[in-house]
């Protein structure tokens, strides 16, 4: 049987920031973008936090 090789693809985590920058061309969508993507990280680490103490 020959071997197939699977390729997979890395999903962006930035997809939706992207869109809406390209879609309006807006700063004021792209700094509401960006502190989303702040408090996700915020709320990733305290639920790391979280889970340890």
């Amino acid at each position: 049987m020959p071997i197939r090789k699977k390729i997979v693809k890395k999903k962006r985590k930035n997809e939706a920031k992207e869109a809406l920058a390209k879609a309006s061309g807006g700063e004021e969508l792209e700094i509401a973008a960006k502190i989303l993507g702040e408090l996700r990280e915020r709320n990733k680490r305290k639920k790391i936090l979280e889970k340890k103490g």
